[in-house]
């Protein structure tokens, strides 16, 4: 796995599925749920059609960007795709960085991005509270209760402005990282003819009403941890 938080069994669990008599499609993609469970998966240039008894939907979650002036320069981008350059690609894509998150994601991207040897200015987290220990231990400064203002650069992004209250910093970086938390991926649910319901506790939508033979799991279902 790529996260920095990736499952440490995920060769041992496919093992373990192929062992159980599992088939295996990989890659492969689902192209909808119909009207009696009904599949489409597309392998290349193949399409298989399943009827499931039983659908399990653990379709993920989509990370939202952060609003603020100027968020569209080059080298602003998502906490997962910094963490997918890094990781999976091997890719150190900035010198300098500096995250402004609103929850989990925002942290495991600094993480992630400090352990493939950029330097993490600091971490604008629009939550209140004590610092991250992680981020301490990383020796990464985490300014909890600031919101990104405006974006710095001219072509490319030099840095970011970030407020709380009627203070304001400004974090130099060639790399600028967002993350305004997870939407799940609800699609099929909604053609499966589900419904959504909004989770204060974790201020996102999450299934509401799921039909019959159907299960939603993992991030389709809730935010990211």
């Amino acid at each position: 796995a790529w996260s920095h938080d990736g499952h440490p069994r995920r060769q041992e669990l496919a093992d373990a599925a192929r062992a159980a008599g599992v088939e295996l499609f990989q890659p492969a993609y689902a192209g909808g749920v119909y009207e009696g469970l009904l599949v489409p998966v597309f392998q290349g240039t193949t399409m298989y059609r399943f009827r499931a008894a039983e659908l399990v939907l653990a379709t993920g979650a989509i990370e939202q960007p952060l609003v603020f002036g100027n968020n569209d320069l080059p080298g602003i981008m998502l906490g997962g795709g910094a963490r997918r350059l890094a990781n999976q690609f091997r890719i150190r894509p900035a010198d300098e960085a500096a995250v402004v998150t609103s929850g989990e994601e925002g942290i495991l991207a600094a993480l992630d991005l400090a352990a493939a040897g950029v330097e993490v200015v600091a971490v604008a987290d629009t939550r209140e509270g004590p610092a991250d220990q992680r981020l301490e231990d990383a020796e990464i400064e985490h300014l909890t209760g600031f919101s990104p203002l405006e974006a710095k650069g001219r072509g490319a992004v030099s840095g970011v402005i970030v407020k709380r209250g009627g203070e304001k910093r400004t974090l130099a970086a060639d790399l600028v990282v967002m993350s305004g938390g997870s939407a799940g991926n609800t699609a099929f649910l909604s053609q499966a003819g589900g419904n959504l319901r909004f989770d204060r506790d974790q201020q996102r939508y999450v299934p509401g009403r799921v039909p019959d033979g159907i299960r939603v799991g993992g991030g389709a279902a809730r935010a990211a941890r």
